[in-house]
């Protein structure tokens, strides 16, 4: 529960009805141009273009991401959801988040986890175009806090739908759905939003969507999420070139 007090913004819980601990919700994101920052652009590049090239020939390094990925997105929506509000720094919150990502992906190189990984590519595939089409308005696609968990059913509707598509037709789906091309858009368009916008743009889309975290909410509640017209069209480019 958010009350303004005075001008100011103190979050209540409403079960005890004691102050909550505020914090800043940057979740790893970095500041400006600054080393995390600098590390997210890189990330994001180093696993777009690849993806461009590597398509069901270069399948290792598909399941990879696609492993990896899922591991990471889980990685950083649990720790931002339920660190206190001290925080953890955003290059440690960074270095985790990439370790996931790191064991996931060393992960697809194995045959083993060939099936896996298609399955997860397809279901990180779906993830990364409903992510884009819930960040697409100011405050998200349903901007009303009421009707939030409606951004999360669009969301799962794609995702859902493309890991089951995966789990029905398992090769064919990466071909068709989710052929890096989906995966390679959304990571493409992240760092040349990033560099353009930094934490303003679709970074700042991601943490307005996953991140509920109480110590959070007067962040959250005050700064909102408003992309700039750079943004969306980042965003409407990227999912016409899906």
């Amino acid at each position: 529960v958010v009350k303004n007090t005075s001008g100011t913004i103190e979050v209540f819980n409403t079960v005890t009805d004691e102050d909550v601990s505020q914090g800043s919700a940057s979740d790893g994101s970095g500041n400006g141009l600054n080393a995390p920052a600098i590390l997210w652009i890189g990330f994001s590049f180093l696993i777009g273009v690849p993806m461009a090239c590597a398509g069901i020939r270069g399948w290792r390094f598909t399941v990879g991401v696609g492993i990896g990925c899922a591991l990471a997105v889980l990685a950083w929506a649990a720790f931002i959801n339920t660190m206190s509000a001290a925080g953890i720094p955003d290059m440690l919150l960074l270095l985790i988040v990439f370790a996931f990502f790191f064991v996931g992906s060393m992960l697809g190189w194995f045959e083993f986890a060939r099936l896996a990984g298609i399955i997860l590519i397809a279901f990180v595939g779906g993830l990364a175009f409903g992510v884009r089409i819930a960040i697409i308005k100011e405050d998200l696609l349903i901007s009303k806090t009421s009707l939030f968990s409606l951004d999360w059913v669009i969301v799962l509707v794609f995702t859902v739908s493309a890991g089951a598509t995966a789990i029905w037709k398992q090769r064919l789906a990466l071909v068709i759905f989710f052929s890096p091309q989906v995966s390679r858009t959304f990571f493409v368009g992240l760092g040349v939003d990033l560099i353009i916008q930094k934490q303003k743009g679709m970074g700042r889309g991601l943490i307005y969507l996953f991140d509920r975290n109480s110590a959070h909410l007067a962040d959250l509640y005050t700064s909102g999420y408003k992309p700039q017209l750079s943004t969306r069209i980042v965003i409407y480019v990227t999912l016409g070139l899906t």
